[in-house]
């Protein structure tokens, strides 16, 4: 885990999401899905079960190549940038040395 201080003041803390997040990151898509119209489903429509939800952190976890993190502040989560599963990205990186 890693705390932080954002530029207002508030403190915040950085960390790896685990399963045991799962409910509090389905609150979360379905408060901001009213928020964009990026997003593939709307407020209240990230209708994943939180078991199957909750299994989904679990094997990210096993991956080497994945990570999916979440930053609370007074143990509520108040950012996620990873994708829900249903919009997955892959993507390579390859750095380039001149």
């Amino acid at each position: 885990m890693s705390l932080r201080t954002l530029k207002n003041g508030i403190g915040v803390s950085i960390r790896e999401a685990a399963p045991k997040d799962a409910e509090k990151m389905i609150a979360f898509y379905n408060r901001v899905g009213g928020e964009s119209d990026f997003l593939s489903f709307g407020e209240g429509e990230f209708l994943t079960p939180l078991s199957e939800y909750e299994l989904f952190l679990s094997s990210v976890k096993q991956e080497q190549n994945s990570l999916i993190v979440v930053a609370e502040k007074e143990e509520k989560i108040i950012r996620h940038p990873s994708p829900p599963p249903k919009t997955r990205v892959i993507s390579m990186w390859g750095p380039s040395v001149l």
